[in-house]
């Protein structure tokens, strides 16, 4: 297979089937390094399709990210050919769609635009600025009230001295009155108030980081389903050309006089079944194109395609870490979790909040103002005064304590969540480290299932060919063909996938990571055993 199941674990030189990462000197995984796949998916003796890429070779070349019409002569320039046994055109899997309006993007850019324009990552910052706001005004609560009054009066009139002489008067008054006002909870209810409010904050923003991971991770892994799909278009396409050369030989046979026609009658339908894998494909590209799109809230109109095909392993994950540091860093580090553990700590200050509405209560009111000038007097008087009132015994009723028991039942059922999910954390870690070990094992089960299989199949098209086969032997070939790569094609997807899962749940998901990987130093140490089991808040 052209450009093939490239693994970056394989050594060319050695030809060993152990799965080796290579790194950089730091430590990180080298990304993006093909080396040739000795036993892969597609066997040729043609040297011609050898080509060299980075100083190592893959099987069928690096050109397969040229835009044709999705059709079979269209894009293997392969109509009916006598393919002699033993040797097969490579598989090319090539973009299924004309290049009008094609961008082609890399993991890594398309995980930064997920970051940067996807709609549910900035509905969750608009509600991260809701909570923050929130307890911004929790804090203002703690400064006194401050208020300030005017009042204005003017009298007309007359007024009388001397006797009987009377002379007009009009005069305006103005009265200002400046008021401090602030409310002493003995209790400390504010203080509760403001520690919920601002759990609930950091709540949100653990919500908002798992929203923006899980986003990430989803993108990701619909990049690899987009190359799955390209995959299986070209494999679909792969098997089209058998099932041609297998219908070429029954026709043969049966011009000559020596073949049936219901052979030929199968082969023609097994053509037919290729033909619907291929279209098949068709629509899963451009379903997962489309998908993407919505994930980096683009315009569908945009045909999104990777910028290659090439498949590989890509370690992410550091060798020989202990399972138990991962589960440390999951439980440290998960955003689900933290979002959980802040909720708990906010119900427990609401409840703290609560019992101490029960204290009294200190109102305090200083004032300050001005009266004048009055109409019999030239001056203005001044005055000041300071009130203090306790309030008491006003909750006595059962509303109060009705509503602190929702309170403690509310309480009770986060510790409970807090704790599922912990476990639900711990046992998915533990199923993605086992899944990537048996994924590595399958691969290498896999390439070596498909080498065999290609042979029995040339070995059962010739024996058919010479007159000695049946047409069921190589049709139970193609079947198991098909099957063994589907089988390789599904084992490099799904160990990408359960690395993107797995890191995803350490809470570790970034552009960066999910691309060349997490480092040692990003882990938790250990637990101590007196640590190790842990326990949601009290």
């Amino acid at each position: 297979m052209p450009a093939a199941f490239a693994e970056s674990a394989m050594s060319a030189e050695t030809g060993s089937d152990h799965l080796e990462p290579r790194r950089h000197a730091t430590g990180q995984p080298e990304p993006l390094q093909p080396v040739v796949l000795e036993s892969g998916v597609v066997h040729t003796n043609r040297a011609d399709t050898l080509a060299q890429t980075d100083g190592a070779s893959t099987i069928g070349g690096t050109d397969g990210l040229e835009s044709t019409k999705p059709t079979l002569e269209a894009e293997t320039g392969w109509s009916k050919v006598d393919v002699p046994a033993g040797t097969l055109d490579s598989i090319k899997p090539v973009f299924a769609m004309p290049d009008n309006g094609q961008l082609a993007l890399s993991l890594v850019q398309l995980l930064r635009l997920a970051d940067g324009q996807n709609i549910e990552i900035k509905v969750g910052e608009q509600s991260y600025k809701e909570k923050r706001a929130d307890y911004l005004a929790r804090l203002s609560d703690l400064l006194p009230d401050v208020g300030m009054q005017h009042g204005i009066s003017r009298f007309v009139g007359q007024i009388q001295v001397f006797g009987n002489q009377a002379f007009n008067i009009a005069r305006t008054t103005i009265n200002p009155q400046l008021s401090l006002n602030y409310v002493v909870k003995t209790g400390g209810t504010d203080f509760f108030e403001i520690q919920a409010s601002r759990k609930r904050k950091k709540a949100q923003s653990a919500q908002l980081e798992s929203t923006r991971q899980t986003i990430l991770g989803l993108t990701a892994k619909t990049y690899y389903e987009l190359k799955r799909a390209y995959w299986a278009r070209a494999i679909a396409l792969q098997g089209m050309r058998e099932t041609q050369l297998e219908l070429d030989i029954t026709q043969g046979r049966l011009d000559e006089g020596v073949g049936i026609k219901l052979d030929v009658l199968q082969s023609q339908s097994n053509l037919e079944g290729q033909r619907y894998g291929q279209v098949d494909a068709e629509r899963t590209v451009a379903t997962q194109a489309h998908k993407l799109a919505q994930l980096l809230d683009i315009d569908f109109d945009t045909n999104l395609v990777p910028d290659q095909l090439e498949t590989y392993i890509v370690p992410l994950i550091p060798d020989d870490i202990p399972v138990g540091r991962l589960v440390a860093t999951a439980i440290a580090n998960n955003p689900d979790l933290l979002y959980l553990d802040e909720l708990q700590a906010a119900g427990v200050a609401d409840l703290r909040a609560k019992i101490s509405e029960y204290m009294p209560t200190v109102n305090l009111v200083s004032s300050f103002g001005a009266v004048g000038p009055e109409y019999e007097s030239l001056g203005r008087q001044y005055f000041a005064g300071f009130t203090m009132t306790l309030d008491w015994l006003n909750n006595l009723g059962t509303e109060k304590p009705i509503e602190i028991y929702q309170l403690k039942a509310i309480r009770k059922g986060l510790r409970y969540s807090y704790n599922l999910k912990r476990s639900q954390l711990r046992e998915a870690v533990y199923n993605d480290y086992v899944g990537l070990q048996s994924s590595l094992s399958q691969i290498t089960v896999a390439r070596k299932r498909v080498t065999l299989a290609q042979e029995a199949f040339y070995f059962a098209i010739g024996r058919l060919k010479e007159g000695v086969g049946t047409q069921l032997q190589v049709q139970n070939a193609l079947t198991d063909l098909a099957e063994a790569r589907g089988d390789l094609l599904d084992a490099f997807i799904d160990y990408n996938q359960t690395q993107v899962n797995l890191i995803q749940s350490l809470g570790l998901a970034s552009p960066e990571t999910l691309t060349h990987g997490i480092t040692v130093d990003q882990l938790e140490p250990l637990p101590s055993p007196a640590t190790a089991k842990g326990a949601a808040r009290p």
